[in-house]
């Protein structure tokens, strides 16, 4: 009797254990359920229709390409990224409306802006009151110098430029002596300053600016070119879209002109330069055309993650905007990695000026400090021939002067 006893006793104290060891179990799993964390999000807001919907479509290839590789990796500090992204349309109401829903509903701790520096100038003010870091496309380098703590850039600051331009028109490659220069750009905050900086630069290479044409975003630029051939100009500069620089070309060539193009950096397009097949096209670039079968690991790891996105190929990899936002998506999830596990925006803005991202065989040289809130200065430069298999690397490391 007292053995069945000891017997029952013992089997509730195993069943009673059992059941402790499952309440536990139970009170972990609800405690790690608790503990996940909400994701980080990133925002673009930018224009994904509208005239530089083919640069957008790049930079979202580039950051959706990033952020997926670190969920892989399990995040930043537990906490998974989220990219939400808003159509600007290229308007600038739009785009400070797109901003302001995504830092004020969305959450967003970071932003990459408009491409378009007037769209992205009214976008910092946002961010500024909302303490939400912005990397645009260009901004006005007002914003620059000194620089804003919330406003950065992604496609460097533009004016930076003209010493590059006057080298490459003046010696290597073009050595032209005396070159009467055509200026065609997008009339904009920050396009104005680099387009002044060459026509003041004009005369220490002994040239002269003949023709200089702020434009709009119209895709039919014949009459430009008419304009340029007639003014007597020996070498174009631009900054205009892709659509535009193919119109210009086409142009060109129809009125049996061999004018050289030299192509500002940020629209640097991989694509465009094989479609033209263009000798007389220079195209400068902020950060190095991939290898597809590059072996480098971050070009391994940067094919990888587009193949992902169904992005493939020496044209899907390089295509317009995907290398520097991916970059510039890698500057971010930097920033945030110094936070810890809760990360303010604020602390995110002031993390970034002091990121440096090494990315060889992509960018190696994609950073910012307190005071410059630009990625770079050094340029690359293409070109096409046809006898060197296509595009090709004119020259390297070309300077540019910072502000």
């Amino acid at each position: 009797m007292v053995g069945n006893k000891l017997r029952r006793f013992r089997r509730a104290v195993l069943i009673c254990g059992a059941a402790s060891s499952l309440l536990l179990a139970a009170t972990v799993s609800t405690s790690s359920a608790s503990s996940k964390r909400s994701p980080y999000v990133i925002g673009i807001s930018a224009g994904v229709t509208g005239a530089a919907a083919a640069i957008v479509k790049g930079e979202l290839q580039g950051a959706q390409a990033y952020i997926r590789g670190v969920n892989s990796a399990g995040g930043v500090n537990g906490h998974l990224i989220k990219l939400v992204t808003l159509d600007t349309q290229n308007v600038a109401t739009t785009a400070v409306a797109t901003f302001t829903q995504l830092v004020t509903q969305d959450n967003a701790k970071a932003v990459i802006g408009d491409v378009l520096s007037d769209n992205c100038d009214a976008q910092l003010t946002v961010a500024t009151r909302y303490k939400v870091p912005v990397i645009c496309g260009t901004l006005d380098p007002s914003y620059l110098k000194p620089a804003e703590l919330y406003g950065y850039t992604e496609y460097g600051a533009e004016d930076t430029e003209a010493s590059a331009i006057t080298s490459i028109i003046s010696s290597s490659p073009l050595h032209i002596a005396n070159p009467k220069i055509a200026l065609i750009y997008i009339a904009t905050a920050s396009d104005q300053p680099l387009f002044n900086a060459v026509s003041a630069a004009a005369s220490s290479i002994g040239g002269s600016v003949v023709f200089n044409d702020p434009i709009g975003i119209q895709l039919d630029l014949s009459t430009d070119a008419q304009k340029a051939i007639a003014a007597g100009a020996n070498v174009i500069v631009e900054q205009i879209i892709p659509q535009q620089l193919q119109s210009l070309e086409q142009s060109l060539q129809n009125d049996g002109s061999s004018i050289p193009i030299v192509a500002e950096a940020s629209t640097a397009s991989y694509d465009e330069m094989n479609l033209l097949a263009g000798s007389n096209i220079y195209q400068m670039a902020l950060n190095p055309f991939v290898n597809v079968n590059g072996t480098q690991p971050a070009v391994r790891t940067y094919v990888k993650a587009l193949a992902a996105e169904g992005v493939t190929g020496q044209s899907g990899v390089n295509g317009q905007s995907v290398a520097i936002t991916y970059a510039a998506t890698a500057a971010i999830v930097q920033a945030m990695k110094t936070c810890g596990k809760n990360c303010t925006s604020e602390q995110i803005a002031k993390a970034l000026q002091k990121v440096n991202i090494q990315l060889a065989g992509i960018n190696s040289d994609y950073s910012y400090t307190a005071t410059r809130h630009y990625p770079q200065t050094n340029f690359y430069l293409y070109g096409y021939d046809a006898s060197k298999g296509g595009v090709y690397l004119v020259q390297k490391g070309i300077q540019g002067n910072g502000l």
